[in-house]
C-alpha cells in the first residue's frame, strides 16, 4: 500500500493544489493521500481566511482521504519548527511511503544535499549565521551568505568534500548554483526544511518534489487558472470582482460563497491584538516565541502609534528583520505562544498526538491501518483529549483548543453573531 503525505495550509485550497494532489497521486501509484494541514492561523502569521474545518472539507472533495491538524504551536512557526510539525505529523501515522511537495527548483537531489549539509554542518552554520545577522543581514540573507561560506570551505577540505560528494550530487556542481536564489524560493526553503527531518530520522519514507505550476506563492493580483492564495484572498476582499472564480475549483467556491459571512482577512486581528500588547505593556515581550529583547524594546517603544496587525508590522520593520517574522512574532503573543511551549513540544518530538480533522468515507479503512501503526494517541473528539493524553501532551494540545477560541472571538468581533459559531467541544469532525 502506498500512501502519499503533504504537508499544506490551504489559504484556501485551489486549483494548484489540486494538480498538486493529482499529479503526486500519480508519480507515486498511492492508494491514499494524508494531509497534515494548519489550523485557523498560519505559517505567515496570519489567520486563515476560513476555518479550519471548512478547507479540511475543500481538501477532501478534491483528493486528500484524511486530513490531520499540525499543533497550532508549530503552524505559525518559522519554516524548521512548521516543517517539524507537520512532517512528524505525518510520520506518526506510522503508515506513510512517500512525502509530497512542490518546488521551485527542478533537481530534488540539490535540496537533498543541501538538507544533508544543514544537518550535518548545523553548528558551523549557525555560528557564521548570527554574526551575519549581528551585521545588519536578515535570517534568510544570513542563512545563504553561511551556506555558500561553507560550501567554499568544504571545497578546500578533501575528506569534508568527498563527505558530500558521496550524496547524490557533487560538490562543485552546487558551488556553481546560485545558493542565494534557491534559499530565497518559498518552496524551496520549506522543501529544504522538510527533507531535514527525513534525514535526520534515517526516514524510509521517499521523498517526491513538484514543480510550482503558476504564479510564485505572494503573487499579489490573479494570473489565471493557476494563481498564488495571496492573489486569491485579495480578489476575494476586493469584493468588486470574481476573478478569483475561475482559480479554484468548484468546490471550494462553493464553500467560500456559502462562508462570506465568516471570511476572516488578517487586520481582523487588531483589536484584539492591540489589547494584548497593552495587556503585556511592561513585562518584557521577549518571553514569547521567537522575540528577542531587542524587538521586544521596538514594541514597547512603539506601542502608543499602534493602529492596526498591517500598520504596526510595516512600523517595526528594519532591514535585519523580515516582515512575515515580524508578523509571527506578533501572532504569537496574541495567541500566548511562548518559549516554553516551543520546548515543551520539542521534548514530546514536536507531534505527540494525531488530531483528526476529517476523512473521506470511502477512505474508512485507511484509519484502520493507522490505529494498526500509529505509536501515538488519535483524537476524534476533543472531550477526550484529557482523558488520553498525559498531563504534559494535554498542557501542549491546550494550545489547539485557545488559537481556535480566539478565531472565533475574531469572527464574533466581526460579525457579531454568536450561531456563526462552533467551539472545539462541540464541532464535528468533517466526513465526506
Amino acid at each position: 500500500m502506498n500512501v502519499l503525505g503533504i504537508v499544506t495550509e490551504y489559504n484556501p485550497f485551489h486549483n494548484g493544489h489540486e494538480y498538486q494532489i493529482k499529479q503526486l497521486k500519480e508519480q507515486t501509484n498511492a492508494d491514499y493521500c494524508i494531509v497534515a494541514m494548519s489550523g485557523n492561523f498560519l505559517q505567515r502569521g496570519i489567520p486563515s481566511i476560513l476555518d479550519k474545518y471548512n478547507r479540511t472539507k475543500m481538501a477532501l472533495l478534491q483528493g486528500a482521504d484524511l486530513v490531520i491538524e499540525i499543533p497550532s504551536v508549530w503552524a505559525c512557526s518559522s519554516a524548521e519548527y512548521f516543517a517539524n510539525g507537520g512532517v512528524n505529523a505525518l510520520l506518526n501515522t506510522g503508515v506513510i511511503t512517500h512525502l509530497g511537495f512542490g518546488a521551485e527548483t527542478t533537481k530534488l537531489t540539490m535540496l537533498k544535499t543541501l538538507a544533508k549539509i544543514f544537518v550535518e554542518h548545523a553548528p558551523s552554520i549557525q555560528s557564521n549565521l548570527f554574526s551575519t545577522v549581528r551585521s545588519g543581514k536578515n535570517y534568510a540573507t544570513a542563512r545563504a551568505s553561511s551556506l555558500n561560506d561553507l560550501i567554499a570551505f568544504v571545497s578546500a577540505n578533501d575528506t569534508l568534500t568527498n563527505s558530500i560528494n558521496s550524496g547524490d550530487i557533487h560538490l562543485l556542481e552546487l558551488a556553481e548554483s546560485n545558493i542565494d536564489e534557491i534559499l530565497n524560493s518559498s518552496n524551496n526553503i520549506l522543501a529544504i526544511e522538510y527533507l531535514k527531518v527525513l534525514y535526520k530520522q534515517n526516514s524510509s519514507v521517499i521523498p517526491v518534489s513538484l514543480p510550482r505550476k503558476g504564479g510564485t506563492y505572494n503573487t499579489p493580483t490573479i494570473t489565471g487558472k493557476f494563481s498564488s492564495a495571496t492573489s486569491i484572498r485579495n480578489s476575494i476582499f476586493d469584493g468588486e470582482n470574481s476573478n478569483w472564480i475561475d482559480a479554484v475549483p468548484s468546490s471550494t467556491k462553493d464553500i467560500i460563497l456559502n462562508n462570506e459571512q465568516v471570511l476572516v482577512h488578517e487586520d481582523d486581528i487588531s483589536s484584539m491584538l492591540g489589547y494584548k500588547l497593552f495587556l503585556e505593556k511592561g513585562k518584557k515581550y521577549d518571553t514569547y516565541a521567537d522575540c528577542s529583547i531587542e524587538l521586544s524594546n521596538k514594541i514597547e517603544k512603539n506601542i502608543y502609534d499602534y493602529e492596526d496587525f498591517t500598520q504596526f508590522r510595516h512600523l517595526l520593520k528594519s532591514k535585519d528583520v523580515t516582515y512575515t517574522r515580524l508578523s509571527r512574532i506578533l501572532l504569537h503573543i496574541l495567541l500566548n505562544i511562548k518559549k516554553t511551549d516551543y520546548e515543551l513540544g520539542k521534548d514530546l518530538d514536536y507531534t505527540p498526538y494525531l488530531r483528526i480533522l476529517g476523512f473521506n468515507k470511502e477512505s474508512k479503512d485507511l484509519l484502520g491501518h493507522i490505529k494498526h501503526n500509529c505509536s501515538i494517541p488519535m483524537i476524534t473528539k476533543v472531550a477526550n483529549a484529557y482523558n488520553i493524553l498525559d498531563s504534559k501532551t494535554y498542557s501542549f494540545f491546550e494550545n489547539d483548543i485557545y488559537t481556535s477560541d480566539i478565531y472565533n472571538q475574531i469572527i464574533l468581533n466581526k460579525f457579531r453573531d454568536s450561531s456563526l459559531l462552533k467551539n472545539e467541544f462541540t464541532h464535528q469532525i468533517v466526513i465526506v
